[in-house]
């Protein structure tokens, strides 16, 4: 990928007293604005700084920076915006699309190479608008670099009142909090933004932090005029600027000791730690580090740690310290108890976590799945979810002496280990699909290619190749094996294959070779497969929802897959219906024809691991002719919600589950109903005139 350069460094440079030891400031043009920024000291406490470009948005900026660098990890930024203007205030009539005129207290992550902050930084930023555009105050960031940027008013609507405009970002470690105010004095804290975490979600492109902002980083003030051609540009008027470390020793607590905790070889075993510092108001710790046995755990570097037990890890210590500010406090050493497991050979483990990052699961620093499934192989379902993150795991055990090379093939991005042996703890990373590739595309993509295999793949920038002479792998020896992976929207895939070092690379659409026996994946034994809850027969009329609904009950790790079937009446053959539901609990519902009259339904359960299979018993649909009522028409809603949630292919494909409602108007025609929603009208079609009769679906 390219990177735009940053050009156009502002001539002024300026000292700021008081602040981070009277930190140098210095103003740099994002991107190649038209109209290059400045920053000028009015001699009366003020600055005005200038602006172009066509936004601080997307996946690189275009503006200016006016900003100091500190290393400092804890520390309060103020500014007081006097005025913000551009040519459309100048009384020209409007130039562009510049209502979204920004300045922004911005925070920049450096890259560590360059030196000077580039036009597609991550940022974390406090922002208001003229009072003539947008004219609101809001956070605004993105979360990677290259990135789309993103923002969420978290269901506020803040207006800026020139020239009292305060705003303020408190850093505490990974933690940013921003604040606004009108009088420097009295604070409203926005939102908290800690790094380490993916809890704040946006709300345009739902991006997601997930690790931790090192010290370093830019501070400073951005404008960009959001019209490029702007003649005058953004014209901010700024006062009371000043960035201070804060000095307050720190005092730590611990708040939730490490606990003792037992795991079944192969599962997740869950730790958790929390400390606060005492000595600052909000109490925030961010900084933990996780040992075993009194090794440090790479990565481990959260407040949680989860972890997939091994046989060798019973007995183990667990330990972690939390630290803050060069202060540090210790937990109790925990113990590890592993009890054995069972190994189910053909499938690997696979976890979801809805709107996690693939940092924090690679760090340990999150929560049990949401779902623990099974897949096929080393290989996971097309095009499953949005905005998710998964671990795929299991025991690798190859099918011949040799030395293997791996390949990865991700939509999104992923992350691939294997262990030197048995132990998940001694797993090392491989190989990583660093952009995206679609189903089964061993050596194509969209990212460094050299990364996706393992005989290539460098964690150096190519200095050094670990894997270069392929790894040297035992027949029947089993290798713990992992994949990590996100998906940020749109398709989503990921799959594993291999080869022996001499042999031919594998072609694009080629089956994945970890299936079967070479793949086995451990958990405690399954001893049960039942239905809990039976469907039961339906009678509906005809256009009317039909639904049957079933609950199973199992003792095993993975979720079953359920699978509904339709018989038609009168026939023999059971056909499916809809997709595979991994659930518990499902159910099937659809609007019913009079062709439906006299169908047979059932719900098939299946435990692939195990190999475990039952089904309900049969249900019959009586579907019964409904009355023919002139000048009505028959509405469904999905939603409406806050986003988009449903759509409209969902709905024709049945997939969107039941409607919120449903309701009979006079007419086929809505407008301005709401917002984010889909609807579905129908009718019986009457021609006044000799025709053709047929349902209207819109």
């Amino acid at each position: 990928m390219k990177r735009t350069t940053l050009i156009g460094l502002a001539a002024s440079v300026f000292l700021l007293a008081g602040a981070i030891q009277a930190a140098t400031f210095t103003g740099i043009d994002l991107g190649s604005p038209l109209l290059l920024g400045s920053a000028t000291d009015n001699g009366d406490g003020t600055m005005k700084i200038v602006g172009g470009g066509s936004d601080i948005w997307g996946a690189a900026d275009s503006g200016y920076y006016y900003y100091t660098t500190t290393s400092d990890p804890v520390w309060d930024a103020v500014v007081r915006v006097r005025d913000l203007v551009n040519n459309d205030d100048a009384g020209t009539g409007t130039i562009g699309d510049d209502g979204w005129t920004k300045c922004e207290l911005m925070v920049r992550m450096p890259d560590g190479v360059s030196g000077t902050p580039l036009t597609d930084d991550p940022f974390i930023a406090a922002m208001t608008t003229r009072s003539g555009g947008q004219n609101q105050i809001g956070p605004q960031w993105r979360t990677a670099r290259a990135g789309n940027a993103d923002w969420n008013a978290m269901g506020l609507t803040v207006r800026p009142s020139y020239p009292s405009v305060w705003l303020k970002i408190e850093r505490r470690e990974a933690l940013f909090s921003i604040y606004y105010g009108t009088d420097g004095t009295t604070w409203s804290k926005y939102v908290d933004i800690d790094t380490s975490k993916t809890d704040v979600v946006g709300a345009d492109n739902s991006t997601t932090f997930g690790t931790a902002w090192p010290a370093e980083v830019y501070v400073g003030i951005a404008i960009t005029a959001h019209y490029d051609a702007d003649p005058t540009g953004g014209i901010a008027t700024i006062s009371d600027f000043k960035v201070t470390p804060l000095t307050t020793p720190p005092n730590l607590q611990i708040v939730k000791d490490v606990e003792d905790t037992s795991a079944v070889a192969g599962t997740a075993a869950l730790f958790e730690f929390e400390a606060v510092n005492t000595a600052i108001p909000n109490g925030y710790v961010s900084s933990y580090q996780w040992s075993r046995n009194g090794t440090a755990i790479p990565g481990a570097t959260g407040s949680k740690l989860n972890m997939i037990a091994a046989p060798g890890d019973n007995g183990a210590k667990i330990k972690c310290q939390a630290a803050f500010g060069g202060a540090t406090i210790d937990s109790r050493e925990a113990t590890l108890t592993v009890t054995d497991g069972t190994t189910y050979a053909g499938y690997a483990k696979w976890e979801f976590w809805d709107g996690q990052s693939r940092g924090a699961i690679n760090s340990g620093n999150c929560g049990p799945a949401d779902m623990t499934m099974t897949a096929t192989g080393f290989e996971t379902v097309t095009d499953f979810s949005d905005t998710y993150a998964s671990r795929v795991s299991a025991w690798f055990y190859p099918p011949a002496d040799g030395k293997y090379v791996f390949f990865v093939a991700c939509d999104d991005d992923a992350d691939l280990f294997l262990s030197t042996d048995a132990q998940p703890a001694n797993k090392q990373m491989i190989a990583q699909e660093t952009s995206w590739a679609g189903s089964r595309v061993w050596v194509g993509g969209t990212g460094n290619l050299n990364q996706k295999r393992s005989d290539r793949w460098s964690p150096d920038d190519g200095v050094t190749t670990p894997g270069a002479e392929g790894y040297d792998l035992k027949k029947d020896t089993p290798y713990f094996i992992e994949g990590v992976f996100h998906e940020g929207g749109g398709g989503d895939n990921f799959a594993v294959t291999y080869k022996l070092i001499d042999d031919p690379d594998p072609v694009n659409g080629d089956a994945p070779k970890l299936v079967g026996s070479v793949i086995r994946y451990m958990t405690w034994a399954v001893t049960k497969l039942d239905v809990a809850t039976q469907p039961q027969d339906a009678t509906v009329f005809e256009d009317q929802l039909a639904r049957f609904d079933v609950v199973f009950d199992t003792d095993s790790e993975t979720l079953p897959e359920l699978q509904w079937q339709r018989k038609a009446p009168g026939g023999a053959t059971w056909e499916n219906v809809g997709g595979v539901i991994r659930a518990t609990e499902a159910t099937y519902s659809f609007t019913a024809r009079l062709t439906d009259n006299g169908a047979k339904f059932k719900c098939v359960a299946n435990l692939p691991g195990p190999a475990m299979t039952v089904e309900t018993a049969e249900v019959t649909l009586t579907v019964n002719e409904a009355a023919f009522i002139t000048g009505l028409v028959k509405q469904e809603l999905w939603g409406p919600t806050t986003s988009d949630t449903y759509t409209r292919a969902a709905v024709e494909a049945g997939t969107a589950g039941d409607p919120w409602s449903v309701n009979y108007i006079n007419s086929f025609a809505t407008t301005d109903f709401a917002d984010y929603y889909v609807q579905r009208m129908s009718c019986l079609f009457v021609p006044e005139f000799t025709g053709q009769i047929g349902r209207a679906h819109f």
